[in-house]
């Protein structure tokens, strides 16, 4: 069987995404394919100051407004999500009407390989992967269990955990720190296995 047309273009959009959601999203794009649907990963890491960027359309610089997601609050900012367009006949991205039905199927399918369907905040072309893990958790540097020791330390430092512990030791009894420590204690206990 010929692999689907969109499978190479996705390449260095699932590059960039954590190792565990490369895999889902190729068999995403397989199982689409399929079902007779074609279609394309657009978009997978996005950085800090690439959000940002987003999030200003429509409010401060032209455009419509694409994302309700400030920086640091998307999962694409943490290598777990990509976004999806259908492609045409002639293998073009396209974004079709949220009124086709060919958005189902590839919902469904991407659902079959364990993702998470944006269709819940009217943003059918995303997909996202973090089991068992928040968005706050994620900001701290938690990323999925599957990952390396090595991502995970990377992660907390990469991610703001030491901006957390300068902030912790300059102002140690402000009410603002007392939930980062929360948030720290937490993210650290379930890195390490302890519970609460």
């Amino acid at each position: 069987m010929a692999n689907p047309p969109g499978l190479l273009q996705s390449m260095p959009y699932l590059d960039s995404v954590h190792s565990t959601l490369k895999k889902k999203g190729i068999a995403h794009i397989n199982a689409a394919y399929n079902k007779g649907v074609n279609i394309v990963v657009t978009s997978g890491y996005r950085s800090l100051n690439s959000q940002q960027s987003l999030y200003n359309q429509g409010r401060t610089t032209p455009g419509e407004i694409v994302t309700n997601a400030q920086p640091g609050d998307s999962w694409h900012n943490h290598g777990l999500a990509y976004d999806v367009a259908i492609l045409n006949s002639n293998n073009q991205p396209t974004w079709p009407s949220k009124s086709d039905p060919r958005w189902e199927i590839v919902g469904n399918t991407g659902i079959n390989q364990g993702l998470n369907w944006g269709k819940s905040f009217d943003d059918y072309p995303h997909f996202d992967w973090h089991p068992e893990i928040t968005i706050t958790e994620a900001k701290l540097g938690i990323i999925p269990k599957s990952s390396s020791i090595g991502q995970v330390l990377g992660g907390l430092f990469i991610s703001g955990f030491m901006a957390a512990i300068w902030y912790n030791l300059n102002y140690p009894n402000t009410r603002i720190n007392r939930k980062v420590n929360k948030e720290i204690t937490k993210a650290v206990n379930k890195l390490t296995g302890r519970s609460a």
